[in-house]
């Protein structure tokens, strides 16, 4: 019986990976492109020092144009030379630093059209292009900011407090300089919640990270802070914490990749769509996919989603999935768990069904 068992699970394996490997080395097209990315550079979102809060800067406003740049090159004999309303769309979270790197990210991906723009008699070679936003309080897809109080006031606040916890626990000598020099008792006081002290040491880090890349001099309170790793990698540890079950990405990440899989599903799929979104946004996509990032997505980071169809067979849909860090801006391609690299999108699906949400609404009902 034993045998059995173990031979079937083998043959089973074998058929598997033959269905994986029997899309690479064949001829294919084209047929679809979601790319989901990070916005450029910004300040801090509140400063314990000065600067402005969340605003894109120069520098990520270069990135987002050197970003749409990148997908021109790669998808310059695939996309129209004009935008096609019905075969392109961009959209974003309501936040300004989305909505502008969505515009400069635009700028660059049809640079062609603005400069064959005629619109004006005052040479400005500019082609306004549509920016779709959702907004905050239905967004379930980018910001996941629609109430959802089974992930927000279950799931999320324990996860969180594990997270903080642990932290706390194991770095007893940041944590006592962190109160000496910023004379803030948050991380010790039992009464503050996860959330708070998540934010008061990622507010820090932030602001560190953020002069040192500027070149800027950094405070007496961020000199000593900034020796301690652990301080810049609090928001990538507890990213994991709030998305490491089934559960947490179908509410957190699940509504988007629906999104995705529907458009590729339907009988004419866009040709691109583009997503202007977050770090989290990002990382629970990635999650989902089997491939944890070392760190918390940098700016101007990118997954793309390829739907390619076999040309001998265009019933015979699969997929291709990258990563692009926006640090290295080196190009990845995924290997998604029990599917590989060139994964048919029957089996894609059939793999991400639990992390689909069937009724959202429903779903995010308090147990």
């Amino acid at each position: 019986m034993k045998t059995n068992l173990t031979s079937k699970t083998l043959i089973f394996y074998l058929i598997s990976q033959l269905c994986v490997f029997s899309v690479t080395g064949r001829e294919s097209s084209l047929k679809s492109v979601q790319i989901v990315f990070r916005h450029g550079d910004r300040t801090p979102k509140v400063s314990y020092e000065s600067s402005g809060e969340s605003q894109l800067t120069n520098e990520g406003k270069k990135q987002m144009l050197e970003l749409g740049r990148f997908f021109r090159k790669r998808y310059g004999t695939f996309l129209d030379s004009a935008v096609d309303r019905n075969s392109v769309s961009l959209i974003s979270s309501d936040l300004d630093r989305t909505l502008e790197s969505a515009s400069a990210f635009a700028y660059g991906l049809f640079q062609n059209l603005n400069e064959k723009s005629s619109w004006n008699n005052e040479g400005l070679l500019y082609e306004p292009i549509p920016i779709q936003s959702i907004p905050k309080r239905i967004d379930r897809y980018l910001q996941s900011t629609e109430p959802c109080p089974r992930y927000t006031e279950q799931l999320f606040l324990a996860s969180a407090a594990e997270c903080t916890e642990g932290i706390v626990r194991e770095n007893p000598e940041m944590v006592n300089e962190f109160t000496k020099v910023t004379g803030n008792n948050v991380l010790l006081d039992p009464t503050t919640s996860a959330v708070a002290k998540v934010d008061a040491i990622d507010v820090i880090a932030e602001q560190i990270k953020y002069n040192i890349s500027n070149n800027l001099p950094l405070s007496e309170a961020g000199e000593k802070l900034s020796r301690f790793p652990i301080i810049f990698d609090v928001n990538g540890k507890c990213q994991v914490y709030l998305l490491n079950s089934v559960e947490k990405q179908k509410l957190y990440s699940g509504p988007l990749l629906k999104s995705i899989l529907d458009n590729f599903q339907t009988e004419k799929p866009k040709k691109l769509v583009a997503f202007s979104a977050h770090d989290r946004t990002l990382f629970g996509q990635l999650m989902i996919l089997g491939f944890v990032p070392p760190e918390t997505p940098p700016t101007g980071s990118a997954i793309i989603y390829e739907l390619h169809a076999l040309e001998r067979r265009s019933n015979q849909m699969f997929l291709k999935i990258y990563f692009r860090d926006g640090k290295s801006q080196e190009l990845e391609q995924i290997k998604v768990p029990q599917c590989g690299k060139d994964c048919y999108l029957k089996q894609f699906l059939k793999i991400t069904q639990d992390v689909i949400p069937v009724d959202f609404i429903k779903e995010c009902q308090k147990l």
